[in-house]
């Protein structure tokens, strides 16, 4: 078990994740996604145009969240937010765990390993 991990809002999060990202079906607009999501289980506090613009506003909500190491990404828990920095990207990406290896965010797809802006990853797990 993960210190303070909520597997039921972590469930909730990645059955909606899931949900939203085959009703898409795109891919580009990973933080539109991703933050309709995290917007109607956490309610609305997300904004900018850039999923990278995530990370710092996710960290500031330590009462939904908490950071956690960027390590064995594949293994992570249903409903961790993975945000990707910029790098040399535009917008970096951002994605939720389905606790099965998978990410969603405006589609489903393998958990991202790395990304291709060269920025490194943050993780956030829903806390009781």
């Amino acid at each position: 078990e993960i210190r303070g991990y909520d597997p039921v809002a972590g469930q909730r999060l990645a059955d909606d994740a899931e949900r939203e990202a085959r009703s898409r079906g795109t891919v580009g607009s990973c933080y539109n996604a991703v933050a309709d999501v995290i917007d109607r289980q956490s309610g609305k506090f997300l904004t900018g145009r850039h999923a990278y613009m995530a990370a710092d506003q996710l960290a500031a909500r330590k009462d939904l969240f908490r950071k956690v190491p960027a390590q064995d990404l594949s293994r992570l828990p249903a409903g961790a937010v993975v945000v990707w920095g910029q790098g040399n990207s535009e917008s970096g990406h951002i994605s939720i765990a389905l606790g099965d290896g998978r990410e969603a965010s405006d589609h489903v797809d393998g958990q991202m390993q790395s990304h291709y802006g060269g920025a490194s990853a943050r993780v956030f797990l829903p806390i009781r």
